[in-house]
């Protein structure tokens, strides 16, 4: 059945990652200024879609990006532009 125990145990549990929780992905995002950019590599990247489709949280702040495919196919570079 159901079990009751206390925060301290609650807190020591582990969770999945739930959509409301930043990603580091994320965190790294929001914290680019207008003009400073951020290079994915490839083989860090864990989705299946390219990063750009990742950036809706941030821009619904206001913020814009570009984001650019690497040349050599390695990975992405993101230019926060507003």
């Amino acid at each position: 059945m159901f079990k009751v125990f206390s925060k301290k145990d609650f807190e020591s549990l582990q969770f999945k990652t739930s959509c409301r929780d930043k990603t580091e992905f994320t965190k790294a995002i929001e914290s680019l200024s207008v003009g400073s950019a951020l290079i994915i590599k490839k083989e860090e990247w864990e989705h299946q879609s390219p990063p750009i489709s990742r950036l809706y949280s941030a821009r619904k702040s206001g913020s814009e990006f570009s984001c650019r495919t690497l040349a050599d196919d390695a990975g992405w570079a993101i230019l926060r532009t507003k």
